[in-house]
């Protein structure tokens, strides 16, 4: 994988699965990755290890059924990365 350095990244459904694999790849090859999805717990999990390995990770709790939701994702990642680069 090409070098993501400084590149922000959100995934949705980031807690487990495809989804949690995305985001270790991403947060390897240097992207900062913002971790979407319900469960709190589970995100703040991959969070962790994926510091753990050296990479830059925020989980934002997100339930992307709600429409209010998405948009306090959309505007946290406005606000603290000046938007996003891959979604």
């Amino acid at each position: 994988m090409e070098t993501l350095n400084g590149k922000i990244a959100v995934i949705t459904g980031a807690s487990k699965g495809i989804g949690s694999s995305i985001a270790h790849a991403l947060a390897g090859a240097g992207a900062i990755v913002v971790l979407a999805a319900r469960d709190a717990a589970r995100l703040d999990a991959v969070r962790a290890a994926i510091a753990a390995n050296g990479g830059k990770a925020v989980a934002i709790p997100t339930d992307v059924a709600s429409e209010a939701s998405v948009a306090a994702l959309g505007a946290r990642v406005e606000q603290e990365f000046g938007g996003a680069d891959i979604l």
